[in-house]
C-alpha cells in the first residue's frame, strides 16, 4: 500500500531513533531484498569524532561542480528526515521519501520476521531508504556519513571507492571504547580493498592503528600533514596542496578554523575519486555553494545568534576558539544543553572560561541531562536554569543587548529545537549569513 509521507515519517518514528543494534547481518539482509542497491553507484564513505557531515557536504558541493550526479546521506537531522538525503545539493521531496519507503517496506518485514526479535534499527532502516533513493535517482557517487563508528555501522555495507577519517577523539565510550586507539580500530574499519583512505589529523597511536589497517587490507593512505596540505589558513582565504594539484585563492560558505581542514579532506577526498587533479575555478565554485545548518550558523544579527551542535570537547574547544577569534560582541550569553551520555565537563570547560551568562536548559531528547546536573560544572558565573529550550531562548534574548552574542549549544537536538523556534519567532531568512567577523573580515 502506498504511504504519504505522515504515515511513513510515523513508521521511521517507531522505530526509535536512539536504539543501536550493531552489527551487519540485518542490513545485509535488507539490502539483498531489495536488490542490493548500493551496487549501483560508487561510495565516499565518511567517518570521524567532528567533521563527518560538514565534510560529506562540502565534497558532494565540489563533485557535484565538477559534473558528477551526487547523492549525499548526512546524519542526524535538525527539522526534517528529508534533510538527510540530498541529490546534487538539493534535499529529496517528501514524496521521495514515502515512495522509497513504499518500495523496501515488503523487504522490512520479510527480514524483520526473520530476525525476530531482532528487529532492523532506525538507522537500519534509513541507511537502506537512502541506498534505494540514490539508485533511484541514478547517482554516479554516494557520499555516505557514518553514523557511529565504522565497523558496523550500517553505512559499512558499502565498499567505498575512498575512506575518509576526519579525526579520532572520545565519544561513544559505551559503544566505541573508552580510548582513543579503541575508537581508532573502529572507524579504521571503513577502510575496504580497493579503496583509498584519506585521514586528518590522528593522534600517533590512531594513526598507527589506521595504518596497518591499510596494509592489511592493501589499500594506499593519505594523510594531513604528510601527504596534502592546508596552507594560507585565515577565513577568508586559503590553498590546499593536494595529492594531484594546488589550489589557490580558496574561499569557504561556512566559518570556523575546523571547516577549513574539513574542505582540505574534502578536496583530496575529491580527487581521489576522480583519480586527478580538480579544476580549480569549480573547486571554489563547490566550495562557495556548500550549506551546513547548525555548525556555526549565524541567524539573527542584533544580537548575533549563533547556533553551533558542538557535542564533545573537542568540538566545544573549536567553538570556544571561533568565538574568541571571529565574532566581535561585548557579551557572551550561551544557552546550553547537553545529552547526559555526554562528557559534560568536558564541554562546559571548554566554554565557560569565555562565557558571561549561561542558560541550563533541556532538550526533548530522553538522553538529555537535566539543566539542575550542569549547573555543578559552571562555577561562579550567573546562570538560570530552564526546563525547556523556548524558555531558554526567550530569557537569553531579554538578557542580550543588540551588541551581545548568544550562543545556542551541546548537542544538536538542541539546535534543532532552537532552530525551528527561532525561524518560526523571526519569521525571515537566516540561512547563509556569516555574522560580523573580526581580523579576518
Amino acid at each position: 500500500m502506498q504511504m504519504n509521507f505522515t504515515e511513513a515519517n510515523d513508521y521511521i518514528n517507531s522505530l526509535g531513533r536512539n536504539e543501536i543494534n550493531p552489527g551487519l547481518k540485518r542490513i545485509e539482509a535488507l539490502c539483498g531484498e531489495i536488490e542490493n542497491p548500493q551496487n549501483n553507484f560508487s561510495v565516499i564513505q565518511i567517518t570521524g569524532t567532528n567533521g563527518k557531515t560538514s565534510t560529506a557536504r562540502i565534497t558532494a558541493s565540489l563533485l557535484n561542480a565538477h559534473g558528477i550526479r551526487t547523492g549525499t546521506y548526512t546524519s542526524p537531522h535538525l527539522s526534517s528526515i528529508t534533510e538527510r538525503f540530498e541529490i546534487d545539493g538539493e534535499q529529496i521531496s517528501k514524496k521521495d521519501f514515502s515512495d522509497a519507503l513504499t518500495l523496501i517496506m515488503p523487504g522490512i518485514n520479510k527480514v524483520n520476521e526473520r530476525f525476530s526479535p531482532d528487529k532492523l534499527s532506525y538507522f537500519e532502516v534509513v541507511t537502506a531508504l537512502a541506498l534505494i533513493i540514490f539508485k533511484k535517482k541514478n547517482v554516479k557517487c554516494a557520499v555516505l556519513e557514518v553514523g557511529m563508528g565504522g565497523r558496523w555501522d550500517a553505512t559499512s555495507i558499502s565498499n567505498p571507492k575512498v575512506s575518509v577519517i576526519t579525526n579520532v577523539e572520545l565519544d561513544h565510550t559505551d559503544r566505541l571504547g573508552d580510548t582513543v586507539s579503541q575508537i581508532a580500530w573502529e572507524k579504521a574499519h571503513i577502510i575496504k580493498s580497493g579503496s583509498t583512505a584519506i585521514v586528518g589529523e590522528l593522534s600517533v597511536e590512531s594513526l598507527k592503528i589506521v595504518k596497518k589497517r591499510c596494509v592489511s587490507e592493501g589499500v594506499d593512505l593519505k594523510v594531513f600533514n604528510k601527504d596534502f596540505f592546508l596552507i594560507n589558513e585565515n577565513m577568508n582565504k586559503f590553498s590546499i596542496n593536494g595529492i594531484y594539484g594546488h589550489y589557490n585563492n580558496l574561499s569557504l560558505n561556512l566559518l570556523g578554523r575546523n571547516q577549513l581542514k574539513n574542505a582540505c579532506l574534502a578536496v583530496v577526498a575529491s580527487e581521489a575519486f576522480l583519480k586527478g587533479p580538480l579544476s580549480t575555478e569549480r573547486t571554489r565554485e563547490g566550495l562557495d555553494k556548500v550549506k551546513c545548518p547548525g555548525r556555526l550558523e549565524v541567524i539573527s544579527q542584533k544580537p548575533l545568534i549563533l547556533l553551533d551542535g558542538a557535542h564533545n570537547p573537542a568540538g566545544a574547544k573549536e567553538l570556544a576558539y571561533a568565538l574568541k577569534n571571529n565574532f566581535v560582541y561585548d557579551k557572551l550569553i550561551i544557552v546550553i544543553a547537553i545529552l547526559k551520555d555526554k562528557d559534560v565537563k568536558g564541554i562546559i570547560d571548554e566554554l565557560i572560561p569565555i562565557t558571561s551568562f549561561a542558560v541550563l536548559t533541556e532538550n526533548k531528547n530522553e538522553r538529555c541531562a537535566p539543566c539542575d546536573f550542569l549547573r555543578d560544572y559552571i562555577g561562579d558565573i550567573g546562570y538560570d536554569c530552564v526546563k525547556n529550550i523556548p524558555d531558554s531562548l526567550q530569557i537569553a534574548l531579554k538578557k542580550a543587548g543588540a551588541s551581545d552574542l548568544i550562543c545556542v549549544t551541546g548537542s544538536l537536538s538542541t539546535i534543532a529545537e532552537a532552530r525551528e523556534f527561532l525561524l518560526r519567532k523571526c519569521r525571515r531568512n537566516f540561512e547563509g549569513k556569516k555574522g560580523k567577523l573580526s581580523k579576518h573580515n
